[in-house]
């Protein structure tokens, strides 16, 4: 029994103490660099929801992007800071693309009632079977199989991916990277074509 109460008040030491070290840190970097707040995210439902979205969706970058393509709102999320729990003033609007794992998320500040940002993200899902072919094109093609020959994959390179819409079409970039001598190349490809159509290299760590 005193062996087990030891233990107890050594956890909840250990646990205070790692409590103590975490909130230290935040302070430091705080001090450091003033304009670094931790976040976290959270769901907005009702009156607010529904203003970001009208805001979004009326906004004229926002409506060139996703003309003539078939769309839902997947999300809203807001942020709020982690210390203090104080809510920011901009929400996240999730707007899905269908037929393709992107979303274009649109940066609404409710306080200016206007949309301050928009980038692509991958929303998924993520077909494997899609991706496999892409990357098949991507080290078929003539160009990367010279830089590849005599190399195995995932020892001496690796391959990843990334999906973006550019216009209205969705392409991939394939990045092979390849372990010696150390470099990148990024292989855009048109699925629709079934072929690359932009190839790129660096060199080094970047």
């Amino acid at each position: 029994m005193k062996k087990k109460k030891t233990a107890v008040i050594c956890l909840l030491v250990g646990c205070l103490l790692l409590g103590i070290v975490i909130a230290g840190v935040f302070r430091e970097t705080n001090r450091q660099y003033p304009y670094v707040k931790p976040i976290i995210p959270r769901g907005v439902t009702g009156e607010e929801k529904e203003e970001a979205i009208r805001i979004a969706l009326s906004n004229e970058s926002v409506k060139e992007k996703i003309e003539g393509l078939e769309y839902e709102v997947r999300d809203v999320l807001a942020f709020k800071k982690w210390m203090t729990g104080e809510k920011l003033d901009t929400d996240d609007v999730y707007i899905h693309i269908k037929g393709t794992p992107i979303c274009y998320i649109a940066t609404v500040n409710l306080t200016e009632r206007r949309v301050i940002a928009i980038e692509q993200s991958s929303c998924g899902p993520v077909d494997d079977k899609r991706i496999k072919e892409v990357v098949e094109i991507a080290l078929n093609d003539s160009r990367v199989k010279e830089k590849i020959r005599g190399k195995v994959k995932g020892k001496d390179y690796d391959v990843s991916v990334s999906d973006k819409l550019v216009g209205k079409k969705l392409q991939t970039d394939v990045y092979i990277r390849i372990k010696e001598p150390l470099m990148t190349i990024r292989a855009t490809v048109d699925p629709e074509e079934g072929k690359v159509i932009r190839i790129t290299e660096s060199h080094g760590l970047f």
